[in-house]
């Protein structure tokens, strides 16, 4: 065996190691977003900032409240808010992902008493229109 075959031999393998140890180098975040009597609440808002980096990742839950959040940076620490109209917000701090790990939530969202306050309307009679209709008819 010649010295190329050798050297094409062993790029093989080298090549072939690095390709293989080219493994999951991400993690994921995912769970359920519900309302006080356990049901899963549409649409729900998530947003999870990776603090070293501001890197931010955006989800909505499905009809029964559930999301996933893949591709995420490893490491942390995360702040993950949840959010939906009519409901308190919620943020869960110092989430620490692993490599290749899914991190699993549960979310219990609290209705929030909002009272609209009044709106007034006001409104004036446009002169400039009313002559302008006068002047046509003459």
């Amino acid at each position: 065996m010649g010295l190329k075959n050798a050297l094409f031999i062993g790029l093989f393998f080298l090549t072939s190691l690095t390709v293989f140890s080219q493994g999951n180098t991400n993690s994921s975040i995912n769970g359920q977003v519900i309302d006080n009597q356990s049901s899963g609440i549409p649409m729900s808002n998530i947003v999870a900032v990776h603090i070293p980096s501001g890197t931010k990742y955006v989800a909505s839950t499905n009809l029964d409240g559930l999301f996933r959040i893949s591709n995420m940076r490893v490491g942390g620490p995360y702040t993950v808010t949840f959010s939906y109209v009519g409901f308190k917000s919620q943020d869960v701090n110092n989430i620490i992902l692993q490599l290749g790990d899914s991190q699993s939530l549960k979310i219990v969202l609290e209705q929030e008493a909002n009272q609209l306050k009044d709106v007034v309307v006001i409104a004036q009679k446009n002169n400039i229109s009313t002559q302008r209709k006068q002047e046509r008819k003459q």
